[in-house]
Formats: structure tokens, C-alpha cells, sequence
């Protein structure tokens, strides 16, 4: 592909038709908040993004007037069924062993916010250094502790201090390929449960990036489950729950047991963050994707996108409901009408 680097970044991205959602939540806010050119790619990965859905992604960026195309990527990585993954979870090592130009890694379960380019003169000046071949965000703190005490992942063991999140990552592909990495994560991935790996893709590219990474600030990937400072660029909505597949019901009981206990963080949901306050956030971003597809006239891309939508949202359990309703009574004894 043409390198294009003096005019645009390229942002490369990643889906199946269950992530279309997201990822459409995540670019349409990357596009209201931009303030630089950008492009955007997505990754194919072994073809779990349906015809159906690689139209309905390129009818998108056709309704946001930016450019993009999507590139098939074939990768033999077997069969992927930890947690909610597939395959086009090492979606961004195939593109960097293909890609012509620096790219801007992003996961779909992310929203960015005003101002967010900002982040590539600091890249742009972290790569002045040829060694480094991409730039990240350190994990969060619980991540780094956790594979602290396991004492077991040899990823973390590798990165010596500098283990970074994989959701927002700018990379070189030359550089990766000048290194012979291209040709050594297979061999990772076949072989990553006796090295102990437990983040699959992300665990690969800290073990074979040591030493090699430069770290940006945390803002530029804030994990929700962290508190906030005001300095947030891109909102990362990793682990459970999904802010998108929350009904309204289950968004009433998430934000009601934030709330409670809130001096408790360990009890939150969230996993003890500010999600009561990042949450809302999201669901700010999807009603302004829902009101820009209804207003654009293409009432069956709007129709389709919006049926995906529907389609993942996830109830709270009797149990949860019970709780919620609890929690509902008795605000009403103590608290002020």
C-alpha cells in the first residue's frame, strides 16, 4: 500500500459482525474529535466479517466522508474461544507484518475524545529513535499486579517493567519486520500456554517488543476500571460489562450499584473505576451515532446498524433485577422527594 504519512495517519481497526456496533460508535467519535487527517482500515480477519457486514462498513465511512477500505487478512492461528474472542484478535500483528506505513492500533471497545490527535506528534518525535518500534500505554495497575503475583507470565517477566495495553498501539512495520517478528509470533501463539500467557496477542507483542517500546501517557488509552484525572483522551472500555449491550434496565442497575458502592470500588461492577461517570459517556456517543444515522437518509444502513444493536442487548438477571428494585425501594425511605 502507498505510504501517504506527510498528509494522514492511518488508523487500522478490527471487527466481526458482532463488533460492528462498537467499532461504528468508536469511529464516529474519532471523526467528530478529530484535528488532523485521518484514515482508517479495517482488517478482515479469515473472512469473520461477513459480505453483508464489509458493506455496512464501507457505506459507514462513506457517511462520514473519510477514507477507507478494508484488507483481507488470513492468519493460521487456530481456534480462539477465550472469553469473547475470535481470531481478529491478533488482527493487528497480521497488518504489521503487511502494512507499508506506520499505523495507529485501535480496539473497537473504545471512544476518543475532543482533541485525541494530539497523540501523534508524540509519537512522531518517540519514533525519531529508529530502535523503537512501536509506542503504548502501560497497563493498567490491577493488570500489572496480577501478573505480578502469578510470577508465571513470561511476557510480563520480558517486558521488565514496560508492559503495555494492545488497545491503542502506533507501530512501525518495517521496524517489526527489520526484527524478524514477522516470522517469531506464530511460534508465541502456538506455544502460549507453557510461557503462561494470559492476554494472547497482547502478550505476544510484549514479549517480543522489549526493549523496544516507548510509553505515552495514560490518557491516550484510559482504561474505564481507572480513575480519572482529567487528562482522557481515548476512553478504553476493556473487561465487563460492555457499555453497548446494556439495556436500559441494565444500565439503571449498573449505575445504581456504582453508586452504593461507591467507598467500596472493589464491589463496583466496573472493577472498582469511575465507570459511573465514563458509562454515561459512552451511551452519550451512541445516541449521537443514533440520531446521525437517522438523520442521514440511508434509512437501511440505519436500520441495519441499528437491528445489530438490538440484537446484543443484554438483560440483567432475576437475580440483578431483585437488586435493582431493592435498591430502588429503599432510596425512595431515605432519600428526599
Amino acid at each position: 500500500m502507498p505510504s501517504n504519512r506527510e498528509s494522514s495517519w492511518l488508523v487500522a481497526t478490527s471487527c466481526d459482525d458482532r463488533y460492528l456496533w462498537p467499532w461504528a460508535c468508536s469511529l464516529h467519535s474519532a471523526v467528530l474529535n478529530a484535528n488532523a487527517p485521518i484514515r482508517f482500515l479495517i482488517a478482515n480477519v479469515n473472512g469473520l466479517l461477513s459480505p453483508l457486514g464489509q458493506q455496512m462498513a464501507k457505506d459507514f465511512l462513506e457517511l462520514l466522508q473519510v477514507d477507507g477500505e478494508i484488507v483481507d487478512v488470513s492468519l493460521d492461528v487456530g481456534e480462539v474461544h477465550k472469553y469473547d474472542w475470535n481470531a481478529t484478535v491478533y488482527a493487528r500483528l497480521g497488518l504489521m507484518d503487511l502494512m507499508e506505513e506506520r499505523f495507529m492500533w485501535l480496539d473497537s471497545d473504545t471512544i476518543l475524545c475532543t482533541d485525541w490527535t494530539k497523540v501523534f506528534a508524540e509519537v512522531e518525535i518517540l519514533m525519531e529513535d529508529s530502535n523503537v518500534v512501536a509506542c503504548g500505554v502501560l497497563d493498567r495497575p490491577s493488570t500489572l499486579e496480577q501478573l505480578r503475583m502469578s510470577d508465571t507470565n513470561t511476557a510480563y517477566e520480558a517486558a521488565q517493567g514496560v508492559y503495555f495495553n494492545a488497545g491503542v498501539l502506533f507501530v512501525d512495520p518495517h521496524r517489526w519486520r527489520r526484527g524478524g517478528m514477522d516470522r517469531l509470533w506464530g511460534e508465541l501463539v502456538a506455544t502460549q500456554s507453557e510461557r503462561g500467557f494470559i492476554y494472547q496477542d497482547q502478550d505476544v507483542l510484549n514479549f517480543l517488543l522489549a526493549g523496544k517500546v516507548r510509553l505515552l501517557p495514560k490518557g491516550f488509552n484510559h482504561i474505564v476500571s481507572e480513575a480519572t484525572n482529567g487528562t482522557e483522551s481515548i476512553l478504553h472500555f476493556a473487561g465487563f460489562p460492555k457499555p453497548w449491550r446494556l439495556t436500559e434496565r441494565g444500565r439503571a442497575f449498573f449505575m445504581a450499584t456504582e453508586a452504593v458502592n461507591f467507598d467500596r470500588p472493589n464491589d463496583q461492577i466496573s472493577g472498582g473505576g469511575h465507570g459511573w461517570e465514563l458509562f454515561p459517556r459512552y451511551w452519550e456517543v451512541e445516541r449521537a451515532l443514533v440520531h446521525f444515522l437517522q438523520k442521514s437518509g440511508d434509512r437501511r444502513l440505519a436500520s441495519a446498524f441499528l437491528g445489530l444493536r438490538e440484537a446484543q442487548l443484554m438483560s440483567p438477571s432475576v437475580q440483578e433485577q431483585i437488586k435493582f428494585w431493592g435498591l430502588r425501594l429503599v432510596s425512595k425511605r431515605i432519600l428526599p422527594h
